[in-house]
């Protein structure tokens, strides 16, 4: 509890620092060293597996917004895919739908694209498609059409 409590609070610290840095906050918030890049992905890979649903929300949240800049492995995929195909409440696993896209990872666009026509949740469903879509068109295109 005291270790999850600590990631949401390092996750909060980097979310919200340097608030008055400017208009254009974006570029403001990715000037962290290669080791603060390395640390904070590495908390946000253990914040996915926590059992504090907040901590994952904010997890799933950063990924969204930082997830080109990371470099999440694999398993790290593989967590987020099981928020997205086992949890109950869809804002949840449409957030994991977002979070897969921006991780860059080719697995699991691929999986979401063979995923969507089964997606019950049509809104869970079109954000499939368009994450699908957007991550094909930012690689040269999709190779399997």
């Amino acid at each position: 509890m005291k270790h999850a409590i600590k990631l949401l609070l390092v996750l909060v610290i980097l979310a919200f620092s340097s608030p008055a840095a400017g208009q254009d906050a974006a570029v403001q918030d990715t000037l962290l060293t290669p080791a603060q890049w390395m640390e904070f992905n590495e908390n946000i890979a253990e914040a996915i597996l926590s059992e504090n649903e907040g901590v994952k929300v904010g997890a799933l949240r950063q990924i969204i917004r930082y997830g080109h800049f990371l470099d999440m492995d694999r398993v790290s995929s593989f967590d987020v895919m099981r928020i997205y195909r086992d949890h109950k409440d869809d804002p949840m696993r449409r957030m994991a739908v977002l979070a897969l896209g921006n991780m860059e990872d080719r697995w699991a666009v691929e999986f979401l694209d063979m995923l969507s026509e089964y997606e019950e949740s049509e809104t869970i469903r079109k954000t499939m498609e368009e994450v699908v879509s957007a991550y094909w068109e930012a690689h040269g295109g999709n190779p399997y059409q």
